[in-house]
């Protein structure tokens, strides 16, 4: 891409109305269900016992729960960005982006569904103490925010885990134990939600439904920016409009045609992938630098591009056999989209 500024970045490529769309949808969900919007006064028994639990205060305060939320996944994209340098300031946009869009989601599904009303197990207490505030909130027991919000995040933090070790898409050693890292936000997250029962501040159903909202709406805001956990890009984030600049360029994006610049020749010749040589056309070659084995035929052999610069998803790598001797022919093929 051409084009570095912020300009381009954020107007052409799209990411700016992602982030006035978030903000719109905090702002909405936090201001119109809580001050214009009253929940339902549903009917209970002073002598349910199910309402009858003690006031107690919170494990997890929400100054604690919002650190959590938001600035514990902030530190790990910034120390993630600051190991990787190359394109790391966009891989922290990116999750960064995806935690505001999980957020404006998670907001959405919890601050609209407490209107329904659920009292709170230590609703009777809270009434006997008489605090207006405490009462209103003791109207908002479902879905349990603490749940959502921490699941949400967590799932997002844990998902950018799982894809920057590409466990899923790349075999590795110390497998299991890199996936229980990578899994351990979500471990934090249940911490949070079960204290919400050992409080009497949620039922479990309560604690249930926001966990659910919570891994809903993290797992698809990250995947609306990060691909799938099982592609070998799964560590770099989800462009935008990479190639436009190329496609009008003059270039030529026909098969068999040269194309590159300067850095991606170098790049793919630093690969260097060892290909097994005296096999004939039509059977198998093997690519030492990916473990891939891959059927060519007709003299070429197209390799994708994630086997070998995942950065160049946006093209392919072409294999020439000549004599019946495979060897790396560092050109762009043809443009993938």
């Amino acid at each position: 891409m051409k084009n570095h500024t912020l300009l381009h970045f954020f107007v052409v490529e799209g990411y700016l109305w992602d982030w006035l769309t978030a903000a719109a949808g905090i702002v909405i969900n936090l201001i119109v269900p809580a001050h214009a919007l009253k929940p339902l006064d549903r009917y209970y028994s002073s002598t349910d016992p199910t309402l009858s639990y003690p006031v107690k205060g919170s494990s997890v305060p929400s100054s604690a729960l919002y650190v959590l939320v938001f600035v514990l996944p902030a530190v790990v994209f910034a120390m993630t960005a600051a190991i990787r340098r190359s394109g790391g300031l966009v891989d922290w946009h990116h999750a960064a982006l995806s935690i505001a869009e999980g957020f404006a989601l998670a907001t959405g599904f919890k601050r609209w569904t407490n209107l329904v009303g659920v009292l709170r197990p230590s609703w009777l207490g809270t009434v006997q103490k008489g605090v207006v505030g405490d009462v209103e909130d003791a109207r908002l027991s479902y879905p349990s925010g603490h749940s959502a919000y921490m699941f949400f995040s967590m799932t997002v933090l844990s998902l950018y885990l799982l894809g920057k070790l590409q466990l899923l898409s790349r075999p590795s050693q110390l497998l299991f134990l890199k996936s229980v890292l990578a899994l351990a936000p979500l471990a934090l997250a249940l911490f949070v939600a079960v204290s919400r029962i050992a409080d009497y501040k949620h039922s479990p159903a309560d604690v249930n439904a926001g966990c659910f909202i919570g891994m809903l709406c993290g797992g698809f805001a990250y995947f609306l920016n990060y691909p799938s956990l099982f592609s070998p890009d799964s560590a770099e984030p989800r462009r935008r409009g990479v190639g436009r600049e190329d496609r009008g360029s003059g270039k030529s994006d026909e098969a068999g045609t040269l194309y590159g610049t300067h850095n991606f020749y170098k790049y793919a010749l630093s690969a260097t992938a060892s290909i097994s040589r005296g096999l004939f056309s039509g059977q198998l070659l093997h690519c030492h630098a990916t473990g891939r084995s891959i059927q060519h035929h007709s003299g070429l052999l197209l390799l994708m591009p994630t086997a070998v610069c995942a950065r160049k998803r946006s093209y392919v790598i072409a294999l020439e056999v000549n004599n019946n001797q495979p060897s790396l022919y560092p050109a762009i093929h043809r443009r993938v989209h």
